[in-house]
């Protein structure tokens, strides 16, 4: 398949720049119906439908966003995406992003690393707070979590320095009262229902 093959060169050319970046993460005004390498954005999300890839909207401008959601036909995710009603950046999801992404059967995966300015201290607390959140706007199935532990100018987050120390996410859900289901789901299996649905 031609266009499959081009998806492909998108991917790895986009990978040696962004470290996997979604689609419109070089260009901040690109759009669905404009042309990537030759490859319209619109066309290169229905081919990722076709097979079976997810759609991660995590680094798209706004106008990007909606046109995605538009074209995709399978849940997309947010892989690191925060609420931008707890912390006023651009690179935060407003309540009706977060709200169309669990529209398509998605997922948001909150971050425990600021996404952008707006002077938050990289922290489990933070990572709850935005989790708590999100799970009381569009419940807790359309919820995960993204460490984006990339040892950004040394900023681990406080409380979970590394992934080693995910059972504190646990602990600190149970204690701001997440039922058990609900944490199993926040803790992979949201992810997993969402990975098969799109992947088979």
């Amino acid at each position: 398949n031609p266009l499959a093959v081009e998806l492909a060169k998108v991917a790895l050319w986009l990978h040696s720049f962004t470290v996997g970046a979604p689609l419109s993460f070089l260009d901040h005004h690109l759009r669905c119906g404009d042309s990537l390498l030759g490859l319209r954005v619109s066309e290169a999300i229905g081919e990722m439908n076709r097979l079976g890839m997810l759609v991660d909207i995590t680094h798209l401008v706004e106008s990007c966003f909606w046109d995605a959601l538009e074209v995709s036909r399978a849940p997309v995710i947010a892989t690191h995406g925060n609420a931008r009603a707890l912390r006023d950046t651009v690179r935060y999801l407003s309540d009706d992003q977060l709200r169309a992404v669990a529209a398509t059967g998605g997922l948001i995966c909150p971050s425990p690393m600021p996404l952008g300015p707006g002077g938050e201290t990289a922290s489990l607390e933070m990572l709850l707070d935005h989790i708590d959140y999100i799970v009381a706007l569009v419940g807790a199935a359309h919820v995960g979590f993204g460490t984006d532990l990339l040892d950004q100018l040394n900023a681990r987050p406080i409380g979970l320095e590394d992934i080693g120390a995910s059972q504190n996410i646990v602990e600190g859900l149970q204690q701001r009262g997440h039922q058990a289901e609900a944490i199993a789901g926040i803790m992979g299996g949201n992810f997993i229902r969402v990975f098969r649905e799109v992947a088979g």
